[in-house]
């Protein structure tokens, strides 16, 4: 019995030595990996999961090249949330019109279109470390919101949307959450429309002014769509 005992004892000290070399190896490993990643971070290699990422391919040296088919669907996310549509209506629309998600799948989700929306890649730019992991062993990742350090690259790639279109959508995600949006958009009164002249206007009133014109839709085909 005794024999047995010493025996277990063996095994369990010998297992507690071989998972804290491995647990040491990981560490090691984790550390390497992050210094190496953020290294390229602070020289500005901008890089995305591009079999997961709407708009952009691999190019050869690894940066960001345009996807025409793919762009087309960014633009289209951002033109009819400028519309007045929200990130669920955009993703119940493509699911619809059977346009895949960036990660192949049928069904579109508002949290998908959000991140597209506010994602500034599409602007030419890039935010490096969003997210980070604080801890090796269970490598989940969190939000960087200054825990370390972040670094912004301007012009890095080809836009898919233009600057000032992309910080406009920005105000307008802020006046929504703030629960600042009115039936009005914000092109009223601003925009005139190439085909008849007029001033833009969404509403029922300014119809009935224009003489049953509807500028929305007027505007919307000649300039916003």
């Amino acid at each position: 019995m005794s024999n047995f005992t010493d025996y277990c004892l063996l095994l369990y000290e010998l297992f507690t030595i071989i998972s804290s070399i491995a647990q040491e190896e990981s560490r090691s490993i984790s550390e390497n990996c992050t210094w190496g990643q953020r290294r390229r971070f602070e020289e500005g290699k901008v890089s995305v999961p591009f079999k997961r990422f709407l708009g952009y391919d691999k190019g050869k040296d690894g940066e960001l090249v345009v996807n025409p088919e793919q762009a087309k669907i960014v633009r289209r996310i951002y033109a009819e949330f400028l519309k007045g549509r929200s990130p669920y209506q955009i993703a119940k629309d493509l699911t619809a019109d059977e346009i895949p998600t960036p990660g192949g799948k049928a069904k579109w989700a508002g949290g998908v279109i959000r991140s597209i929306l506010q994602n500034e890649k599409y602007k030419g730019d890039a935010l490096l470390q969003k997210v980070f992991t604080p801890d090796y062993l269970t490598k989940k990742k969190i939000k960087n919101e200054g825990q370390v350090p972040q670094y912004y690259v301007r012009g890095d790639h080809e836009a898919i949307i233009e600057p000032e279109v992309f910080e406009l959508v920005q105000r307008q995600i802020k006046q929504r959450k703030s629960g600042s949006r009115s039936n009005v958009s914000i092109f009223s009164g601003k925009l005139i429309c190439a085909d008849c002249g007029g001033y833009y206007g969404s509403n029922e009133k300014d119809r009935r002014e224009n003489g049953g014109i509807d500028r929305t839709k007027c505007v919307l085909r000649s300039g916003l769509g």
